[in-house]
């Protein structure tokens, strides 16, 4: 895996096929130390696996178990069979409006695990439990799921509930101070060694502030909503993390 990760969440859009190749084609490019993640709805997930050549293919989410009467439910194991590596779960919008739990989480990300794919964890605090002080406290729980999992790198992503979709991503100073954390959690607690996971930020990253989020951050990639559905903030986000020297943070 290369020093950087880009996941470019596209969530519910686009709404045809053909905008949604013309998307991953633009975002199509060698990179030196950047891995690009395009993660589209499932619909088009296999037709975007067959047209890209540069990039990686990741899912927005999936159920627990292989197969079995779970009614509109993709398994790891279809997505393993597309040689889809990676799949975001936890995403505070599948917590918020599906009522995932930490538990359902766990399940989620062992068997991802077992099918030999990347799960990318999402955690994060609401705009209630951030003015009542209780950020790491939510962390503390939301990270359980995946203290035993065996699969390295580990992948978290920091996304402050109350910055998606917003206008004002967190402070990276605050950022920084989450990484730091998250490292010292899963190393007491799991035995995780900070080379074996990577944090990566998300909430409100777009060109113009994503130099700034990982440089004084210090952050191992992003996650990008909104932005990663308009090429042209994709490649300069994609083209700035390139420039970017990983060795000397």
């Amino acid at each position: 895996m290369k020093n950087f990760l880009a996941i470019f969440n596209w969530k519910m859009n686009p709404s045809s096929l053909k905008e949604a190749l013309f998307i991953a084609s633009q975002n199509d490019i060698k990179t030196k130390n950047v891995e690009v993640v395009v993660c589209p709805p499932f619909i088009f997930l296999s037709d975007i696996k067959k047209s890209i050549q540069n990039i990686k293919v990741g899912a927005q989410n999936c159920f627990f178990e292989n197969q079995g009467s779970f009614t509109g439910e993709t398994s790891p194991l279809m997505l393993k069979n597309l040689k889809i590596e990676y799949v975001i779960l936890g995403h505070c919008e599948r917590r918020l409006y599906f009522g995932e739990t930490d538990e359902i989480i766990s399940k989620k990300i062992k068997a991802v695990e077992v099918n030999g794919i990347y799960p990318i964890l999402c955690v994060g605090e609401n705009q209630k439990e951030k003015e009542k002080n209780l950020t790491f406290k939510v962390l503390k729980k939301q990270l359980q799921p995946i203290l035993k999992i065996q699969r390295k790198p580990i992948i978290v992503a920091y996304e402050p509930v109350w910055a998606v979709g917003g206008n004002k991503p967190e402070e990276p100073s605050e950022i920084k101070k989450i990484k730091n954390f998250i490292y010292d959690f899963t190393e007491r607690y799991g035995k995780i060694k900070n080379k074996d996971i990577k944090i990566l930020y998300g909430g409100t990253v777009n060109d113009k502030n994503i130099k700034t989020i990982m440089e004084k951050g210090n952050v191992d990639g992003v996650l990008v909503g909104r932005a990663s559905l308009y090429p042209k903030q994709s490649l300069k986000i994609i083209k700035i993390l390139e420039k970017i020297n990983a060795d000397p943070r």
